[in-house]
């Protein structure tokens, strides 16, 4: 019976793969961009809401108003989630994180020329909406890099 147990043993020894598994510098150079990516669109999303009084007051609006960017990002969340994975299957990694990274740009523009524009806080309501737009489709690629790695 011992003896049975330990053939058993040998040949389940004898059947493993060593397979030598080793990241490249360069995923870890793509998951350092992807985590910085993350973190400005997260930025651009919680600007307003330590500040939510104080913002109100600068933009001339009420406190409704400046949570409503954290609502586009919560409507634009559901609502884009399924096409975003959509996306990231069609498109692949390269080209989904290209358009992130560009319209988070450009939401990063928009937040910051938001003060000298003429329309201060409509400005800024656009960049968050660009910046909401972004959100799914990071949250999307994220299983797919770490499928990919």
């Amino acid at each position: 019976m011992e003896s049975l147990i330990v053939d058993d043993e040998q040949e389940a020894n004898e059947n493993v793969v060593n397979i030598d598994v080793s990241a490249e510098r360069y995923r870890w150079v793509i998951l350092v961009v992807f985590c910085m990516n993350v973190l400005s669109n997260n930025v651009l999303f919680i600007t307003f809401g330590p500040v939510i009084t104080t913002a109100a007051t600068c933009y001339a609006q009420d406190s409704f108003t400046v949570n409503l960017q954290a609502g586009v990002f919560s409507l634009f969340g559901i609502l884009l989630m399924l096409p975003s994975i959509w996306f990231v299957k069609r498109f692949g990694l390269r080209w989904t994180f290209l358009i992130i990274a560009a319209l988070s740009t450009v939401s990063g523009v928009f937040r910051i020329a938001s003060p000298w524009s003429l329309s201060e806080f409509w400005f800024a309501f656009v960049s968050a909406i660009f910046c909401a737009f972004c959100n799914p489709l990071l949250t999307s690629l994220a299983p797919k890099i770490s499928g990919v790695w």
